[in-house]
């Protein structure tokens, strides 16, 4: 009887989910490579990969994102494109509200790592990431429109040349990303 009890006293706090897991993609505002001269920017104008939400106490929350995207360039005598992966740890916040509708923020740590390509100094780069978006929640569905900023600290090609030529990568990201969660 006492193990009965026990198990209705704990699971009473378990009966909202604690953990969510979907999609989430959505479109970058700014292209992953900045280039100049000859060389012409060509990274994909989307991004899209697995998420997984995990509801806390009080409105917490964190959020892990694998979120993949082609990023390259075309130079003088050929075009170079690789994939890319970013993989956000972020903290979150949604704002007291309706069951239906909450704002949320969050911000974090994130990892990107870009294929191997010509002229690619470094393929793993680190950075912080910031957002603001909506939760709707009809049922067990979730959707979470948001924008997003991210500021990665390392460039991962170096090539800078006669007549204004250069090739870098953007160290601020702008995204609107739309995650659907279960």
């Amino acid at each position: 009887m006492r193990l009965a009890l026990l198990a209705l006293l704990i699971g009473a706090p378990l009966n909202a989910q604690l953990i969510d897991w979907g999609v989430k993609g959505g479109f970058p505002f700014t292209d992953a490579v900045s280039a100049s001269g000859a060389f012409k920017a060509a990274s994909a104008n989307w991004t899209v990969g697995p998420t997984v939400d995990i509801n806390l106490p009080l409105g917490f929350g964190v959020e892990f994102d694998a979120l993949y995207r082609t990023v390259g360039y075309s130079g003088p005598l050929s075009d170079n494109s690789a994939g890319s992966w970013s993989f956000p740890l972020l903290a979150k916040y949604k704002f007291p509200g309706p069951s239906m509708v909450r704002l949320y923020v969050s911000g974090g740590y994130v990892f990107r790592s870009i294929g191997d390509m010509t002229r690619l100094v470094n393929n793993g780069s680190q950075g912080l990431a910031f957002g603001v978006g909506l939760r709707y929640a009809v049922k067990r569905v979730r959707i979470s429109p948001e924008l997003r900023y991210t500021h990665y600290y390392t460039d991962a090609f170096r090539a800078t040349g006669a007549s204004g030529n250069s090739l870098s990568t953007s160290s601020n990201q702008f995204s609107f990303l739309v995650g659907v969660t279960f």
